[in-house]
């Protein structure tokens, strides 16, 4: 049996860990990112698993490898901080009650915006978006400079940036109700993600489910979805899960992780994720590999040929 932690007492100095993030999404990245109360630590690793699916020593000495190469002291202490925004290595964000402090790694500089921010999400390594506590979004690119996007009616504390193709923006309130820009598309909903090309969302509905909409629908959520639940039309699309149960995460090899209202863990492929991997691995590559690692995908999932 193997301990999966960090020890981070010896560089923690009695503060507290308020929040952490990675620098990259993918299943195991070599560096994360911990705001303390006083600083902003990072750490990085220096074993990888090498493979999506790594035995429980692997992973062991992946987490025991992780050891703090830089400290960053924050220029504001006496702000309460709350959450970071990784733009790229070399940017950061620190969001607090009076506005964004942000670092540049490169020159260890801070730059302080004032304003009265709810939260802030990355558009490019250059650019990002803020929502105001007023429901005001606005978009800051190079040098500061910021334009107006949308008049949120209901403040969010979740955003989620769209291209399909048009700017369209998703927010999730702390009411658990589903916007596209300022129309409503769901009630009920307790977790939200965007994985890949696919929305991911969990309606406490009578029968709770776990459901997945292509994001080329998005736009067109009504059509096929559902009334008034929201569940996705399609069957292979949604999935019944315990009443509760809140997202967790996914692997790059299609599970996803969810919590039951008991604390446990629950991971399992979505039969969609399962396919649209498959078509990705097929048809957005050109590497002979793929049809081994295709027919291994179909042969795991069991994904027939008229699914």
């Amino acid at each position: 049996m193997y301990t999966h932690t960090i020890d981070l007492k010896s560089s923690l100095n009695n503060d507290g860990i308020i929040y952490v993030a990675w620098l990259s999404s993918c299943s195991f990245s070599s560096t994360f990112f911990v705001l303390t109360n006083t600083s902003i630590l990072v750490l990085t690793a220096t074993t990888l698993p090498d493979s999506n699916h790594p035995s429980s020593r692997q992973i062991y000495k992946y987490l025991q490898s992780f050891t703090v190469t830089n400290t960053y002291s924050l220029p504001l202490q006496s702000h309460h901080y709350t959450s970071l925004v990784i733009l790229s290595p070399s940017c950061i964000l620190a969001i607090h009650n009076h506005g964004i402090s942000i670092l540049y790694v490169a020159s260890r500089m801070w730059k302080e915006q004032t304003c009265d921010v709810l939260t802030a999400v990355p558009l490019s390594p250059q650019s990002y978006l803020v929502e105001l506590k007023d429901g005001q979004v606005i978009r800051v690119g190079n040098e500061g400079k910021q334009e107006p996007v949308l008049q949120l009616e209901v403040p969010s504390f979740s955003l989620f940036p769209l291209s399909i193709p048009d700017f369209h923006l998703l927010a999730h309130t702390q009411q658990d109700k589903l916007y596209l820009d300022n129309v409503l598309l769901a009630s009920n909903v307790t977790s939200v993600a965007i994985l890949a090309d696919l929305l991911l969302y969990i309606i406490n509905d009578v029968v709770p489910r776990l459901c997945l909409l292509p994001l080329t629908q998005v736009t067109s959520f009504f059509e096929h979805t559902q009334s008034p639940t929201g569940i996705p039309s399609l069957p292979l699309a949604s999935r019944a899960l315990e009443r509760g149960s809140l997202y967790i995460g996914s692997g790059q090899d299609g599970r996803v992780t969810i919590q039951l209202p008991r604390g446990n863990l629950e991971t399992f492929y979505p039969r969609l994720l399962s396919c649209r991997m498959l078509e990705h691995c097929i048809f957005d590559s050109t590497e002979p590999s793929r049809w081994s690692v295709a027919v291994e995908l179909m042969r795991r999932q069991r994904i027939r040929e008229e699914s």
